[in-house]
């Protein structure tokens, strides 16, 4: 989880309703748990070589600095997760 998503961080990026890394990877956690995945498409190949995915979960409550109530998770076919971020 990169500074940049927590809500402390000054950064125009999509942010988490969180201020730690802790609080953030809680949020991502129980999204991954409970949340219903709306997508799931083929997003090329990582740096490593692996084939990615990107998956959109609707996190079924507010998790996002801006209102947002779904999570972005890019994946490696590995099972390596690559990023996270809340997004519309």
């Amino acid at each position: 989880m990169k500074f940049k998503h927590l809500a402390s961080s000054n950064k125009s990026n999509a942010r988490f309703v969180a201020n730690t890394k802790v609080e953030a990877e809680v949020i991502l956690k129980d999204a991954m748990r409970r949340g219903d995945i709306l997508s799931i498409v083929d997003d090329g190949v990582s740096s490593l070589g692996n084939s990615k995915y990107l998956y959109t979960i609707d996190a079924g409550k507010t998790i996002g600095a801006g209102g947002e109530t779904k999570i972005l998770v890019s994946i490696a076919d590995d099972g390596g997760m690559l990023s996270a971020y809340p997004t519309k």
